[in-house]
Formats: structure tokens, C-alpha cells, sequence
């Protein structure tokens, strides 16, 4: 069979990444279009497989909407040309339509909820929607509910594998905080929203300096570094693996958050989505389980919640609420497995 994966995010790769393994080591032919953005070209030439660019996308309604046009275009006559068989995206409002227009399939995921912009205009042209179960909306007969988090997709202890001598390599040290700063105003969810400042930034950093830590940053912004031999900037390929073996994560970002916490870190997501109104579910639910440390704004009483989260017992028991919670969690590689062999045998 042929497939198209359509990628917007570098996250999106990471959800279907062993998805995409699986299919090419059962000799069905994978196809790849990929916006032009952040890594997401880097990660999917470093797994050795090749892709289309849809270019970068815009910023503004007007030209959002341009971009949508062209990209279902563009996206219908290549599934022609190559005979695409079904498309999965996260959700990629492009392949739905292109695969609609060509009576084929398209499964999507989401759990975002505050994606308001793309929320109208996907649905109507899935075949299935699968969205986790801490999923605050309703979006229509085909959304099917998981028990799960889109991150088990990739890091599932099936499919990940991690190496702490390529971490130690660069760091010479088991003592490290990761930290994640974003740069607002890319995403129409950001729009109008303000992340920390300069001064809150340097805080964090020379408060984790401090307290005898490394600190392994990862910015969308070069200006948020500053020289000092204890601050190492994370190799893209192998920034789960520093998640892994950290001892804690601060991040503007909820999925390396979300990451950190599924992996059985302690961690602090400092978000402006995070009002009670706009909170996705997703840190919700994992706040509800003492798996995540979630604010708003940047709090006053940062320096005392590093001093909590960096000590060994905070992370023992950090760990052992983790085990608990992923029990009977799935991850949505399983998911699609099951839904492409149910494919093929229904083809028989």
C-alpha cells in the first residue's frame, strides 16, 4: 500500500516516526510531505527518508488561507500522481481534504484543543478522528477516544530506546536540568500570547547554575544564550535522551512538559495557554496525577520549586507515580498498526 504522512511540526514526526518504520520493514511505500519549519527537514533526512516541501506556511488570515488553497492543490495532484492509498496527520487539514476529494481515507490525531483555527476545518473530511482521553472537546461521530498521550507514540519503552553514554559524552556530568524556551507567535494559538522575559529566563538558568547543576537548554531563540561553560545546547537528535536522563525539565513548551512527565521526570511547565479557560487537557489530567507542575506565569516562588524537584526523594516518588500511571496507557503507533492490519485484511 502507499501512504502519505504530512507533517507540520517536528512533533508530528516523532508521532509517526515508528508508525513509518513499521510500514517500510513490511515493503509498503511511505510518502512525505513536510512544512518547511524549525528541524523537521533535519529529522526526517537523519532517519534516511525522503520528503516534499509544502513550504513554510504564513502567519496572517489572509495569507493562512492562500496556503490552504495551494497546499490541498498541490497535496491532491501529488496523492494522483503516486496513487496514495490513505494519509495520516496530526491533523493535517491538507492531506484530509486531498484524500476526501480522492474518496480515500485520512486518519487524524489531535489533542490540542485551543488549535482554533484548524478545528473547523479538517473533521468533516477524516475518515477517523483519534483523540486521548483527557480531550475537553467534541468534535464529531468519527472521533474515537484513546487511553493514551500522543508522546507514547514515540516514546513507549517498545519503541524508545535511549543512551546515556551519548549523553554523557557531551555533558560529563549526571547532574542537569533541561530547559525549553519557545518563541511565541508562530503557532494561531499564540497569537497575542508573551512567554518569559529576559530576566525570567536568566533566573531559572543561574538558579539551577547554582544549585551545582548543568543546565542543557533548548531555544527557538539564539539570544536567549549566554556564555558560561555549564550551559550546553541539546543536539537536536538527541533531545529526548536528555529529557530522559535528566533530573528535572523547565519548559515554556507543554510537550516537553508532557514528555518529561511521561517519561518519569519531575518537571515545570510556565505557559500564558495555561488560564483555567484555555488549559488543554493534557496538563490537566497530568497535574491531576502529581506528574506535572503546571503556572500560568512565571512564579515567585521559582528558586524554592527548584530546591523541591531537584532533591533524590522528590524524584524517587516522582518515578514510582509514573510507573503506576502508564499501566494500562497505549501508545497511538499501536493504534495505527491495528487500524492499517484491519486495512488489509478487510482488502482480502
Amino acid at each position: 500500500m502507499k501512504i502519505l504522512f504530512d507533517i507540520g511540526h517536528p512533533a508530528h514526526f516523532h508521532y509517526f516516526k515508528n508508525f513509518i518504520k513499521y510500514l517500510k520493514e513490511n515493503e509498503h511505500k511511505v510518502y512525505i510531505s513536510a512544512r518547511n519549519r524549525d528541524i523537521i527537514f533535519e529529522l526526517i533526512s537523519r532517519n534516511n527518508l525522503e520528503y516534499i516541501d509544502r513550504g513554510k506556511g504564513k502567519t496572517s488570515f489572509l495569507g493562512k488561507l492562500f496556503y490552504l488553497i495551494s497546499t490541498d492543490l498541490k497535496l491532491f495532484f501529488f496523492s494522483i500522481k503516486n496513487k496514495i492509498d490513505f494519509s495520516v496527520g496530526f491533523p493535517s487539514t491538507y492531506a484530509a481534504h486531498a484524500s476526501f476529494l480522492r474518496g480515500k481515507k485520512h486518519y487524524a490525531f489531535n489533542d490540542t484543543e485551543h488549535a482554533s483555527f484548524e478545528k473547523h476545518l479538517y473533521p468533516f473530511f477524516c475518515f477517523k478522528i483519534f483523540t486521548p482521553y483527557y480531550f475537553k472537546e467534541k468534535i464529531n461521530s468519527k472521533q474515537l477516544f484513546f487511553n493514551g498521550f500522543m508522546e507514547l507514540s514515540y516514546l513507549d519503552k517498545k519503541y524508545f530506546k535511549p543512551d546515556f553514554k551519548c549523553v554523557y559524552s557531551i555533558l560529563k556530568t549526571e547532574k542537569y536540568a533541561v530547559i525549553r524556551f519557545i518563541k511565541w507567535g508562530n503557532a494561531s494559538h499564540d497569537w497575542g500570547k508573551i512567554g518569559l522575559n529576559k530576566d525570567e529566563k536568566k533566573q531559572i538558568i543561574q538558579t539551577i547554575l547554582d544549585k551545582g547543576f548543568k543546565v542543557a537548554i533548548s531555544s527557538e531563540d539564539d539570544s536567549d544564550f549566554f556564555s558560561d561553560d555549564n550551559i550546553i545546547k541539546i543536539p537536536s537528535h538527541l533531545f529526548h535522551e536528555f529529557i530522559y536522563y535528566a533530573n528535572f525539565v523547565i519548559s515554556e513548551g507543554g510537550t516537553t512538559c508532557n514528555e518529561a512527565a511521561l517519561l518519569g521526570v519531575p518537571n515545570i511547565l510556565i505557559n500564558p495557554l495555561l488560564k483555567k479557560e484555555t488549559k488543554p487537557g493534557a496538563h490537566i489530567a497530568l497535574e491531576n496525577e502529581k506528574l506535572q507542575i503546571c503556572f500560568e506565569k512565571y512564579p515567585d516562588n521559582i528558586i524554592s520549586i527548584i530546591d523541591e524537584i531537584s532533591t533524590d526523594e522528590f524524584q524517587i516518588k516522582f518515578k514510582k507515580r509514573n510507573i503506576e500511571f502508564l499501566k494500562d496507557k497505549i501508545s497511538p503507533t499501536d493504534i495505527l498498526i491495528r487500524e492499517f492490519e484491519n486495512n488489509l485484511n478487510n482488502e482480502k
